[in-house]
């Protein structure tokens, strides 16, 4: 398999956990060009984390 085709799995798993656990996250996904990787913010009990 492909490293592209490995990724595209890797990306539609990830959607889909994401959005079966929706409830969970009122936050935000951030990604700077300087950052590698993406950062997900949520709150509790109005604080960010």
């Amino acid at each position: 398999m492909k490293r592209i085709d490995m990724l595209r799995n890797r990306q539609a798993s990830l959607k889909e956990q994401i959005s079966n656990n929706f409830d969970l996250l009122i936050g935000s996904v951030v990604r700077s060009p300087a950052m590698m990787y993406h950062s997900l913010t949520t709150k509790v009990d109005g604080k960010k984390f």
